[in-house]
């Protein structure tokens, strides 16, 4: 699966396969998406139904949410933007 991400010229990619076993969620595994600001990460999650999660690093606890996805992986949602 593509996710593309308008304006931006960047994209994610999920992919699978059947030659090797799937990796298994663990709490320090995270993908990390930075939305920009603290209303965005609020509607994000209303609209997922997810409910938050502690990180195991209080640094993701302050500056943004952290929810797990369907099979357990967890997702950092950061109200802020991405500075290089």
């Amino acid at each position: 699966m593509l996710l593309d991400l308008p304006g931006t010229a960047t994209h994610l990619e999920f992919t699978a396969t059947t030659h090797v076993d799937p990796p298994h969620p663990h709490v320090e595994n995270l993908l990390v998406l930075y939305l920009g600001d603290r209303r965005t990460v609020d509607q994000f999650v209303a609209r997922s139904g997810a409910e938050p999660v502690p990180s195991t690093n209080p640094y993701w606890d302050r500056v943004g949410v952290t929810i797990t996805d369907p099979d357990g992986f967890r997702i950092v949602l950061v109200a802020d933007d991405w500075t290089s």
